[in-house]
């Protein structure tokens, strides 16, 4: 019986890893960039960059002339830009209510999620265990990007406004 309990225990634990072990990295290349936080990697995974948040697409702000220009645009523009047709890995924590993996990603050593928000195009949450607070701060005291310009942060934007469409690569 001792014997027949471990062998129980050994299957559900080696089950539960595989589980555990089965999304936690997901490579491959973006076949979509939804906006500057959100990509889909081969048609089949849909991620949110974990710890940043972006402009919509459709969102804009207005720059230090007064000049409305589309910072959400700009935003998906430069995750575009230095994703360009690269080999993606994404380290997955999850899933969020939306049902989108949540993952750091990365380009080689970059890591995409800190780049977005060190550039001034893209914020750190405040809701996802205090990532890239650092990059805000560097981003933030040397103007950059968002950083330059009036803005409505983007949880607050989707409030009043919703969601954007799909920008495919």
């Amino acid at each position: 019986m001792k014997y027949i309990l471990i062998l129980i225990f050994a299957i559900f634990s080696f089950s539960a890893q595989a589980k555990r072990s089965q999304y936690s990295y997901i490579k491959g290349y973006v076949s979509y960039v939804f906006d500057g936080d959100t990509i889909m990697i081969d048609d089949i995974y849909k991620i949110r960059l974990q710890g940043i948040d972006c402009p919509e697409s459709k969102q804009l702000c207005k720059n230090k002339l007064g000049d409305f220009y589309k910072c959400g645009a700009v935003s998906t523009a430069k995750l575009k830009e230095l994703i360009d047709h690269k080999m993606v890995i994404c380290e997955i924590d999850g899933k969020d209510r939306y049902k989108r993996y949540l993952g750091t990603c990365y380009i080689n050593e970059v890591n995409i999620n800190s780049y977005m928000v060190n550039t001034g195009n893209a914020f750190a949450t405040s809701y996802d265990k205090e990532y890239y607070q650092q990059e805000e701060k560097y981003a933030k005291e040397n103007k950059l990007g968002l950083w330059d310009s009036s803005f409505t942060k983007p949880a607050r934007w989707r409030m009043k406004y919703g969601r954007s469409e799909v920008y495919k690569f």
